[in-house]
């Protein structure tokens, strides 16, 4: 028996004998005098008042002894991966690559069936008045009320080489938003892209009407969404598909594409890639497509963070990775070790240890380096990043 229950059957048996002692007095004859009626009514509300208190004080301690009990509840990202992930996975426990893809393509087959069985009802029955077969309302005769302006987090943007008026934007959340005023308003391409975690786009320097978008996040933060790997746009940016050469999960995780100043080479850095139980499915690094789409070849193990060619020369290429970075004389077809001076080393938080990103000063052999380490370090290479300082050493 607790000790909440026990005092509380204590104060109800105290009440219980105070009433009976109250009832033995009534009955008890007082100088041969009758107990008067108002006395006895005064005596049982006061015997009443006094159970009710008890009661009352009894439930209030009850429910602070229930509220000391409870356990205090927090934010639980990992639970949310984890019910996002059977939500996703098949009877088998896994995810189909392609899964959202074919779910997609699914229901533009479904509204075209509908389109047409809609046209046959309505040319089969001439006197019927128009719409009522289909109450009213077309499968396509919807529009949008909002909300609109929820586009997430943006990790991309690409500008058009010869219109800068036309731009795209990336959302790790929120897919590919697009303008046409030079940023003054922006609207989404398709809210109902196969996957909307966008990391990544480029766009065709000599034809810009083919464009790449990478998606999923891979630096580890608890909000990141797995993506469905490279899709390609041939008409500037107003559709997208899928690459099928990249439905599996070495391209669940794409950190950043890199197209070549030619065009010809594209470029994606990719992240490890681990199931439900923490067995690894791919080991990340730089792939190479030289085809278009159809094929691709790993040309490097690790986690890739970053990956870019030099403005001016389609042969020479530069890679960050975690602690390290490399370079390719070749279009990214090998890769070298860059120099660091001083050397650089894991450091940080988990996921981003000794990240390192670059970015390359325009038809120059200026490559500037920031590096996750001791709060944040800046690097300088002059000859394409081959070997970097620090420029506070060169004061």
């Amino acid at each position: 028996m607790s000790q909440l229950t026990f005092n509380k059957l204590s104060l109800v048996l105290g009440m219980v004998l105070l009433c009976g002692q109250s009832a033995g007095a009534q009955k008890t004859p007082r100088s041969n005098q009758e107990p008067q009626p108002e006395a006895m009514q005064r005596e049982r509300r006061t015997d009443a008042s006094a159970v009710a208190e008890g009661e009352r004080v009894g439930r209030a301690e009850q429910e602070k002894e229930g509220r000391e009990g409870e356990e205090v509840k927090t934010d639980d990202p990992n639970g949310r991966l984890g019910f996002r992930r059977l939500q996703l996975q098949d009877e088998n426990g896994e995810i189909p690559s392609d899964g959202l893809e074919k779910a997609r393509r699914h229901v533009e087959r479904m509204k075209a069936a509908q389109r047409e069985r809609l046209k046959a009802r309505k040319q089969g029955e001439k006197d019927a008045q128009p719409g009522i077969l289909a109450a009213g309302i077309e499968p396509d005769s919807w529009e949008p009320l909002g909300p609109g302006n929820v586009g997430g987090r943006i990790r991309a943007i690409v500008i058009h080489p010869t219109n800068p008026n036309n731009m795209w934007i990336g959302s790790v959340s929120g897919g590919i938003w697009r303008t046409t005023n030079a940023g003054a308003s922006w609207f989404p391409v398709n809210d109902f892209l196969a996957n909307l975690a966008v990391s990544t786009m480029v766009i065709n320097p000599v034809n810009p009407s083919i464009m790449y978008a990478g998606t999923g996040e891979g630096f580890g933060n608890v909000d990141a969404i797995q993506g469905a790997g490279v899709f390609q746009s041939t008409d500037g940016g107003v559709t997208w598909n899928q690459l099928p050469s990249t439905a599996n999960n070495n391209f669940f995780l794409v950190n950043r594409l890199a197209i070549s100043p030619n065009g010809a080479n594209l470029l994606a850095a990719t992240s490890p890639v681990f199931d439900a139980a923490g067995n690894l499915l791919s080991n990340g690094g730089v792939w190479r497509l030289t085809d278009g789409g159809a094929t691709w070849s790993r040309r490097t193990n690790g986690m890739a963070v970053d990956v870019d060619f030099l403005a001016n020369d389609s042969n020479r290429a530069i890679v960050g990775e975690l602690g390290s970075a490399r370079f390719s004389l070749d279009g990214g077809q090998t890769w070298t070790a860059a120099t660091f001076t001083p050397a650089i080393a894991n450091g940080g938080t988990s996921g981003t240890n000794g990240r390192v990103e670059m970015a390359n000063a325009r038809f120059t052999s200026l490559v500037y380096a920031t590096v996750n380490q001791n709060n944040g370090e800046v690097y300088r290479s002059n000859d394409g990043g081959q070997s970097y300082r620090e420029p506070k050493r060169d004061v």
